[in-house]
């Protein structure tokens, strides 16, 4: 069902679902630990900051902090954002994939396997993947790096100051 409050923060040892999840006046902190652990939800919003950890995957139709930052972790799984909205840093780090379309005030990728990712920021962006960067398109203000293990597969990629590119 959904899930709204003034602020949610919710610690559970198995798996956390709910269609959407929405912070009215300041955060969303969900942590999901356990063998089980796993986030899935639909549209997850928060006034503030949007802070999602769990052990397994995490799986969302889109992010949203509005006047905060984004921050994604999963130690054993895969991230699936959907769209994801940051006044500050969206940062989603994976053992496994990463799958969003970023706009935020910075950004930052680190992905154990591929780096699916399309992203826009007013400062810098930084992707690294442990297999492949498919970058859909990015445009930073500053600057670009991306890093992969393997290969990397980019559309337009355009920054103020540099772009950098390794595998």
């Amino acid at each position: 069902g959904e899930v709204g409050a003034a602020s949610v923060d919710i610690d559970a040892v198995g798996a956390v679902g709910a269609q959407d999840i929405t912070a009215t006046s300041s955060y969303v902190d969900i942590d999901s630990t356990g063998a089980a652990g796993s986030i899935a939800a639909g549209a997850v919003s928060a006034q503030s900051d949007v802070l999602l950890t769990a052990v397994g995957d995490v799986t969302t139709a889109c992010i949203t902090a509005t006047t905060g930052l984004v921050d994604v972790d999963s130690t054993g799984g895969t991230i699936s954002a959907g769209a994801v909205s940051a006044a500050g840093n969206a940062s989603l780090t994976a053992a496994g994939d990463v799958n969003a379309g970023i706009d935020a005030g910075s950004v930052d990728v680190g992905a154990g396997g591929n780096a699916n990712v399309g992203a826009t920021s007013a400062s810098y962006i930084d992707i690294d993947a442990g297999n492949d960067a498919n970058v859909t398109g990015a445009s930073a203000g500053s600057s670009i790096d991306i890093d992969a293990g393997n290969g990397v597969n980019a559309g337009p990629l355009t920054a103020g100051s540099y772009v950098d590119v390794d595998a």
